[in-house]
């Protein structure tokens, strides 16, 4: 367990230093907040607890609208540094692919660890902090607050969700549409 405790120590060390200048939303105090929500969701659920705190620590590391990497290359990179073996890197890796809202191509992950990871973040996505992590991300990608001559998109594959480029508040109202919780 100590040595769980070190190398979760280490990977949030780490993911610190990755989103120190980020201000779209995804810094790190939502992942502190999720790893935090997971973990109590995890230990009612009866489920690796160890893999779903690494998953909810990495689930931004290698998010599409952050980053360009390639087969989860930065958690990849960051749990081979904190010495996490092969097969939990895999379990993790599995988590956190299903994790992020892709419009249409949203998908519902297989095991019960990265279920929690995406209630969990989602969760964050909800009330006062996900309306602020809303505004917060659109400022950053330089969207308009409101524009109501830009009507929503409804049933976006992942392509045109990522691509899409109309106001934070129409886009949000999109994405609680299709939520699971």
């Amino acid at each position: 367990m100590e040595e769980q405790e070190q190398i979760l120590d280490h990977v949030r060390d780490e993911i610190r230093r990755l989103f120190a200048d980020d201000y779209s939303g995804h810094d790190v105090w939502h992942t502190i907040r999720v790893e935090r929500t997971a973990a109590v969701i995890g230990q009612a659920k009866g489920c690796n607890v160890f893999v779903v705190r690494l998953g909810a620590l990495l689930h931004d590391a290698d998010d599409p609208k952050l980053f360009s990497t390639r087969n989860y290359q930065n958690a990849r990179d960051i749990m081979a540094r904190a010495h996490v073996d092969e097969a939990t890197i895999e379990q993790v890796i599995a988590a956190i692919a299903t994790v992020s809202f892709k419009g249409t191509d949203t998908q519902t992950p297989a095991a019960l660890e990265g279920k929690v990871l995406q209630d969990a973040d989602r969760l964050d996505a909800l009330g006062a902090i996900g309306i602020a992590r809303t505004f917060a991300y659109g400022g950053s990608h330089h969207r308009a607050l409101y524009n109501p001559e830009l009507p929503p998109q409804l049933h976006m594959d992942e392509a045109a969700y990522r691509s899409n480029r109309g106001s934070s508040l129409i886009i949000s109202m999109r994405s609680f549409s299709s939520s699971r919780i």
